[in-house]
């Protein structure tokens, strides 16, 4: 054993710091705990971003809807229970709801404050053109109805028989087959009361009259025209269409306006149509006029070219020698 080992030094040389020596029974100084372990403190989470910040917004077109429906709600109203409403009247005025909605555009547009964004209403605006259609049909649709509806039917109807009954008191002892009068009114409005001598310019009367007896030529029928014209023009009418025929020929005249109704009888022969009748090559009927019938004649009559009729060379051969009936072949 070595000198160090011996005495107890450590092997550097160096001694150990001097033991110390407690009494028995004393008490032992308590070691302070080792502190808990602390937790991770939590991460502070970021800060959420700031809204952005949008303009307000004001729609343009309420009002004027709300006051198309306020009206028009109004109106239906008034044309139920008032009498004498004049609901047509009021459905004119629809297309004045451009006019608020326009308006109500400006107005918005002038009061616009800072970064104020305008917006145009839509819906507004497509009901606002609903209630123009409809305002404007509802305006129409009485037009329609007074035009073709059954009330002036009814009145053409009446004063056309009162116009039959007119011109057959007047023609008494003129040699006339047939009259059929007829009445068309022209103007909106018509009075369901009205007679034939409340016509209007507007409104128009015509006569159709088939003549008897006989007539030798254009002359003598312009002659029997001009001595119905003065009844005609008494009655109101203004357009009248004159007819005559027999088994060969006819006559016709269509008067229409002041200038034909006041004509004489020499310009009323200048106008006259004269028809003859005559039969084609099959046996037809046929109406034409004096001229066509003379040159339609004419070519009937031309003799016919050279060749005309005559049948087609046959295109079998002829110097064939086919066999006799019965006759069997080789």
């Amino acid at each position: 054993m070595t000198e160090q080992e011996r005495m107890g030094l450590p092997a550097g040389g160096q001694p150990d710091a001097a033991p110390t020596f407690e009494p028995a029974g004393a008490a032992q100084p308590e070691t302070a705990p080792a502190p808990a372990a602390q937790p991770a403190p939590a991460p502070i989470p970021a800060p959420a971003p700031a809204p952005v910040r949008r303009p307000p917004v004001r729609r343009v077109g309420t009002v004027t809807l709300g006051l198309s429906l306020i009206l028009t709600g109004l109106a239906i109203t008034a044309w139920f229970f008032v009498p004498g409403f004049d609901i047509i009247f009021f459905a004119k005025l629809a297309p004045l709801v451009l006019v608020f909605l326009g308006a109500e555009v400006l107005w918005a547009s002038a009061r616009r404050k800072g970064e104020e964004r305008l917006r145009f209403d839509f819906l507004a605006a497509f009901v606002s053109f609903l209630l123009i259609c409809a305002s404007l049909c509802a305006a129409t649709l009485p037009a329609v109805w007074r035009w073709y509806g059954p009330e002036r039917s009814a009145t053409e109807q009446r004063l056309s028989a009162e116009l039959e009954e007119q011109l057959l008191a007047a023609f008494q002892g003129q040699d006339v087959l047939g009259c059929t009068g007829w009445v068309n009114l022209g103007g909106y409005e018509f009075d369901r009361q009205m007679t034939l001598a409340d016509l209007r310019a507007e409104d128009h009367a015509g006569a159709n009259i088939t003549l008897g007896g006989t007539v030798e030529n254009g002359d003598e029928f312009a002659a029997r025209v001009a001595a119905l014209l003065p009844a005609l023009r008494d009655a109101g009418v203004d357009r009248a269409y004159f007819y005559w025929s027999d088994d060969d020929e006819s006559w016709d005249l269509d008067l229409d306006g002041v200038f034909d109704m006041n004509a004489d009888a020499t310009r009323l022969s200048q106008i006259g149509r004269h028809q003859v009748q005559v039969v084609d090559g099959f046996g037809d009927t046929l109406w034409m006029e004096e001229r066509e019938a003379e040159e339609y004649l004419a070519q009937q009559a031309a003799p016919a070219p050279e060749g005309d009729g005559e049948p087609a060379a046959s295109s079998v051969p002829t110097d064939l020698d086919l066999p006799a009936a019965g006759e069997e072949t080789a």
